[in-house]
């Protein structure tokens, strides 16, 4: 029966996660080159934010680009596992502030295979930081992207159609406009835009 609703958004700290913090150093610590990509997951690494998915993609880009670095960071009940079975992939485990923040700007390519998501926090903090995204068209990816604009983004569930994508993300012009397009998406979900838009509303509710 409530006929006048607004929706706030969770807004993201476009100072913190900012391409400016990509550090060359960071990078050569990864195992990466000046010209290899770094590949990224973000978030718990559990069965349910589906990582396996993005390992899979991980090993496909690396076919095509054997110098490629893959990453995944966090923490969770599956990471021991996960480590034994690709020593490959790196899992820095948990960063948190200026940390991840460093981390997200040195890396080029986010991947988001989770199907089990409320907002996304980490998927915003991955376009405020300029990388080029790839998820499914499902929650934060599917609100807040553009396909072929700000991000890459597959049907939800279509496992395949994510795995064949990711190689898309190995040209570094399109890595380029995405993330640059990204960005601009991040800055207008900084939280200044948030509080404006709440402000927004609360004028609208004293004027009733």
């Amino acid at each position: 029966g409530f006929s006048k609703v607004s929706v706030l958004g969770r807004g993201v700290d476009t100072e913190l996660f900012n391409p400016h913090r990509r550090s060359e150093e960071l990078r050569r610590s990864y195992g990466a080159t000046e010209d290899s990509p770094i590949a990224l997951v973000v978030g718990r690494v559990s069965t349910e934010k589906n990582i396996c998915l993005a390992i899979l993609a991980f090993e496909r880009m690396k076919q095509a680009f054997p110098e490629m670095v893959c990453m995944v960071v966090g923490d969770g009940p599956a990471r021991a596992k996960l480590m034994r079975a690709h020593p490959d992939v790196l899992f820095p485990g948990y960063l948190t502030g200026e940390r991840l923040a460093a981390c997200y700007a040195s890396c080029d390519i986010m991947l988001f295979p989770s199907e089990t998501e409320t907002f996304g926090n980490v998927l915003i903090e991955g376009m405020a930081s300029g990388l080029a995204v790839l998820g499914y068209d499902y929650a934060a990816a599917g609100w807040h992207g553009s396909e072929g604009e700000n991000l890459l983004k597959v049907p939800l569930g279509d496992e395949e159609a994510f795995v064949a994508t990711s190689v898309r993300l190995l040209d570094p012009e399109l890595r380029r406009s995405l993330g640059q397009a990204a960005r601009a998406t991040a800055e207008s979900l900084a939280w200044p835009a948030i509080i404006d838009e709440l402000e927004s509303v609360l004028h609208q509710v004293i004027k009733r």
